[in-house]
């Protein structure tokens, strides 16, 4: 498609939201090579995942 005004800036109609703080924490995590947290704060979280997870299979 041939655009004859040359480049033009594009804005996007969608609103921006703030990203959630735990994305840019694991973004952080990945650029530095390094854990915002420790080993079990982050097994913490998912074995309550998990168990919320079983929960709701129980309700079936």
């Amino acid at each position: 498609m041939a655009v004859k005004k040359g480049i033009e800036k594009l804005i996007s109609r969608v609103p921006e939201a703030d990203p959630n703080r735990n994305l840019t924490d694991m973004v952080k995590m990945f650029r530095r090579g390094k854990l915002h947290h420790t080993y079990q704060s982050i097994l913490d979280g998912v074995s309550m995942l998990e168990a919320m997870d079983r929960s709701g299979e129980n309700k079936k």
